[in-house]
């Protein structure tokens, strides 16, 4: 097929009429009754059409409002629990981040999770146990022993839980160091955004966005290179999966 041919069909897909749309997903949900918004998604990309998200919503109400409607009730949604802590130093917070372990830097950060004031947020140029523990000691001389800590269960974590269990004012009684198992820690959302601005303007000092998959876009185009070429990110990894998966079952 020609590159014309080809064109010609993307911009026939690209401006499918609200009938076609419906005739190509009732086709499909006929053989795959029980898919939702992102299998449908997907297995429209696989045939070359792209329409917005809320416009194949708006389609599957229109076709199927019954399944929609079931599918709804049927969700597993997570809501967010109440995080609290009872009092300043009651419980800590401590986590690492290894976005620019390119360059050997590795962030260290600890919050407070009733004022959710961040204790210290600092590079290093290693992940070891001595490490954590010095950062996390220069807080406790400076503001006093927290109650617990929590953490996930990384090795550099090992030198604080040792501290805190073996601490005379605190130890394996009063439940002095938890680990994190499927819960993740409630970090700031303020601090996250500051951390991405920060990885941004380390990989590209001139750029002035905030948003982390436009900044790889700027710098792939920097190098003469295709955005046809980029590494893929997460959520185009998993729509592929999704896409791929349809495939092999058709």
């Amino acid at each position: 097929m020609s590159n014309a041919a080809i064109e010609g069909a993307a911009v026939v897909q690209r401006d499918i009429t609200d009938q076609d749309l419906r005739n190509q997903v009732s086709d499909f949900l006929n053989q795959c009754p029980n898919s939702g918004y992102k299998i449908v998604s997907g297995f429209l990309r696989s045939t070359g059409i792209r329409v917005q998200r809320s416009r194949v919503r708006k389609t599957m109400r229109a076709v199927d409002p019954i399944g929609t409607l079931f599918r709804g009730l049927e969700l597993n949604v997570v809501h967010r629990r109440t995080y609290s802590a009872p009092a300043p130093l009651s419980l800590w917070h401590i986590d690492g981040n290894h976005k620019l372990i390119r360059w050997r830097i590795v962030i260290h950060g600890c919050i407070d999770g009733y004022s959710r004031k961040i204790m210290y947020l600092l590079g290093s140029t290693n992940n070891r146990a001595s490490t954590v523990l010095e950062n996390f000691l220069g807080v406790v001389q400076q503001f006093g022993l927290p109650s617990c800590v929590r953490s996930d269960k990384g090795g550099e974590n090992v030198g604080v839980a040792k501290f805190m269990m073996e601490h005379p004012l605190r130890g394996p009684v009063t439940e002095a160091f938890n680990e994190l198992l499927q819960m993740q820690a409630d970090v700031s959302e303020l601090s996250k955004s500051l951390l991405e601005r920060f990885v941004v303007l380390m990989y590209d000092r001139t750029s002035e966005t905030t948003e982390v998959n436009e900044a790889r876009k700027q710098l792939f185009t920097q190098k003469s290179r295709a955005l046809d070429n980029m590494p893929p990110t997460k959520a185009a990894l998993e729509q592929h999966i999704k896409r791929a998966t349809y495939q092999a079952n058709v």
